[in-house]
């Protein structure tokens, strides 16, 4: 493949329907007070003193959308998306890929004090 070539080259495209949307918010919020959409674009947000998703979870404070449907488990899969962290917000993860061979975690982009992390 030479430095021009399209990264999609090889893949077939496959349009999400809502379904596979799973949407996680604090659990003490209506989901619209943390998760719009409106033309195609998907907006969530959240704040640090935000509760956990489920009550008596000890996880950060979160909204985020989960795929489902779709099995990252096996064969080769591209995401693609945008993403918009306002300047100055840090502990934001905006990608995480689970079934790692060891640990939960195969791949993960995070913003910790401006800088954007691959773990």
């Amino acid at each position: 493949m030479g430095c021009n070539a399209d990264p999609t080259d090889g893949f077939t495209s496959i349009p999400l329907k809502e379904w596979n949307f799973e949407l996680q918010k604090p659990n003490d919020k209506p989901l619209n007070e943390r998760y719009s959409y409106e033309n195609g674009l998907r907006i969530l947000w959240v704040y640090s003193d935000d509760k956990p998703h489920q009550r008596g979870s000890k996880t950060k404070p979160r909204t985020e959308i989960r795929i489902r449907g779709l099995d990252n488990s096996s064969g080769v899969w591209q995401f693609e998306a945008y993403g918009f962290v306002p300047s100055g917000t840090s502990g934001v993860s905006l990608v995480q890929i689970h079934g790692a061979k060891s640990g939960a975690t195969t791949m993960q982009l995070r913003i910790y004090k401006r800088r954007l992390e691959v773990l």
